[in-house]
């Protein structure tokens, strides 16, 4: 969400350059994952690109929380995550 909202948001660079920059560039250099396939187990993160909200570190499911960006207005909320075909994350889809 910081890279998108500061660089794809502001028209410093197309959101296909950043999805290569982020995904493919590194996909290709380490051979690491997989493409979505029939009949095969899919890897993907669904993102709403309009939600807007604040980096808060009591949200982090992680137990690092430190992080420059504290307070940052962002745009790019993840909303679902599918691991080898299973819900990996779902954000609560009943907030407003």
């Amino acid at each position: 969400p910081v890279m998108y909202t500061n660089f794809v948001k502001t028209g410093i660079m197309t959101l296909e350059k950043l999805i290569n920059l982020m995904h493919d560039a590194p996909k290709k250099v380490f051979g690491i994952g997989n493409d979505i396939k029939v009949g095969e187990k899919a890897n993907f993160t669904v993102f709403d690109l309009n939600k807007e909200y604040k980096i808060d570190t009591n949200e982090f499911l992680s137990m690092g929380k430190a992080t420059p960006f504290e307070g940052e207005k962002v745009f790019g909320r993840c909303m679902l995550t599918i691991y080898k075909g299973d819900i990996a994350w779902k954000e609560n889809l009943t907030e407003n």
